[in-house]
Order: C-alpha cells, then structure tokens, then sequence
C-alpha cells in the first residue's frame, strides 16, 4: 500500500527531507598532537629510572606504576605537562558546555605511566571514581600502536555483515609520541595484545572536580 501523499518535515532542528538516518549521542574524544614534544627527552629519563618500580596484574597486563607510583605529576618533571593536560581537558569542557565556572574547579587527582611490549595488553576498562581521564604517550608508533575505545552497550542481537561508523563496536585510536586524549572517565578503552617488539610509554591520569559546598557554589555563581 502506498500513501496518497507525503509530506516534508520542517522543525527547529533543521530537518526536510523525507527520509534521514540520525546520529544521536556521540561519544567523545578530545585528541591534541605535539603537545610538551620538547619535555619528551627528559621524562623518558625520568621514567627510566623508575621502571624498576612497577607491577602489572590481571586488567594491566603491561609495566605499569599504576599500584606503585601514581604521583608522577608531583615530580618536577612532570609539570609543566600536567598544567598543558589541565588546560586542553578546561578546553573540552567548554567545548563540551560544562559551566565555565566549573573548569577551574578540575585537578589532577593521580598520574602514572605504563611501559609495554611485545605480548603486553590492557583488557578494557573504566576510571571509577574520576570525572575526566587522560592518556599522553612519550613513545609510541602510530603505525603499531592503537587504544582502543568500546561500546558495550550496542545491542548485537543480530551482528552485521561489515562495521560502519554507525555499527561499530570498537575504535582504534593511533598512538604516536605528543599525542593527548581527553575523554570521560566512563568511556571503556583497552589495548589489545601487542605483537611486536617496539616500547610503548603512556602517561594516564585522572582528573576530578572540587567539591564545593552548596552556600560557596552559589557564592561562587553570583
């Protein structure tokens, strides 16, 4: 049965065609190249130094100061990349339509590094407890290495032929020495098993935000 008319839509969302696919709620990732490129050469020394002091276990199966040593943004070090890391992720969240007033509330609550190789990987996983998280590599190839980011929550009751932007499940994300990634703390990444022999370092951290009491907010606000 064919309808005897059809009609164009027109609302405030702009919408006029007759038939449209939408892409409603997007997850987001806030990627930054070259970022601190000149600080690189001293926190590889750093941390160096410091590789002795890290474990892996069931979900970080790399070296990792994540158990160990989670204040590396307290070295002296470590800095300057950890104010460049506020102020991208205050970026975003302006970006993103948080209260402007709010981003100078957010700190970086703890910092460590992870140090893989060939065999290393990272089962997908959260932040519990942080707002905003963060993932800067100092080595890295983009070529050979990715973090991926998933979607648990696509329902695949019926798996389709190919992926698309719109059915995937997984995105690979490449990896490359200066790159940031900002990204909510309940977004699931992992790393898959790596299968060559080439280091991997990544600085990760989480960000919260200060809590106020309601008085101070509105103090604050006004």
């Amino acid at each position: 049965m064919h309808p005897r008319h059809s009609k164009t839509y027109f609302n405030d969302h702009g919408f006029k065609e007759e038939s449209q696919i939408h892409e409603v709620f997007p997850k987001v990732i806030a990627r930054h190249d070259n970022i601190c490129l000149d600080l690189i050469p001293d926190m590889i020394e750093l941390l160096n130094d410091i590789r002795g002091q890290t474990s892996g276990n069931t979900v970080l199966n790399v070296n990792s100061s994540h158990t160990t040593i989670e204040t590396i943004h307290r070295l002296p070090v470590f800095k300057d990349l950890t104010e460049e890391i506020l102020r991208v992720a205050r970026d975003f969240m302006f970006e993103y339509g948080y209260d402007p007033l709010r981003r100078k509330d957010l700190y970086m609550s703890n910092m460590w590094f992870n140090h893989s190789n060939k065999g290393n990987f990272i089962f997908p996983h959260i932040h519990h407890g942080s707002f905003l998280s963060c993932a800067y590599y100092i080595k890295a190839n983009e070529e050979k290495h990715a973090v991926m980011f998933n979607d648990f929550n696509k329902n695949l009751h019926e798996e389709t032929v190919t992926f698309n932007h719109m059915s995937e499940v997984a995105f690979a994300m490449p990896c490359k020495a200066g790159r940031l990634l900002i990204f909510h703390s309940d977004f699931p990444h992992g790393v898959p098993q790596q299968e060559h022999e080439e280091d991997r370092i990544v600085i990760s951290g989480n960000m919260v935000l200060k809590t106020l009491p309601l008085n101070e907010r509105s103090e604050a606000i006004l």
